[in-house]
Parts: structure tokens; C-alpha cells; sequence
């Protein structure tokens, strides 16, 4: 089971919410770098997704 700790993804009608979360300066490391290509890949997959939004 994927358990993401530094990315969220909600679906609000046929747009992905993509939201990146590592407080208190929100570096990226490669754990985070995982999770948001399995995000982009899961979104990727989803015929119904038409766009995608990145919040920080």
C-alpha cells in the first residue's frame, strides 16, 4: 500500500490537486521526488483527469 508523506492528491471533477508538503521550507528529497512521479504516473493513467494543479 502506497502511504505518501510528503504529497497529496485529490480529484475535484476531472482535475488533479496535486499538493506538496514539507514543512517548514519545502526542500525536495528523493522520497518526495517518488511519490510525485507516482502521482504523475497514477494521474497519467486516469482517462478522466483532464489537467493537473500544483500547490505547495
Amino acid at each position: 500500500m502506497w502511504d505518501p508523506k510528503y504529497i497529496t492528491l485529490e480529484m475535484s471533477e476531472n482535475v488533479g490537486i496535486v499538493a506538496f508538503s514539507n514543512p517548514p521550507y519545502n526542500l525536495f528529497n528523493l522520497q518526495a521526488l517518488e511519490e510525485l512521479q507516482w502521482t504523475f504516473r497514477k494521474l497519467d493513467a486516469d482517462n478522466e483527469c483532464r489537467a493537473i494543479v500544483l500547490a505547495a
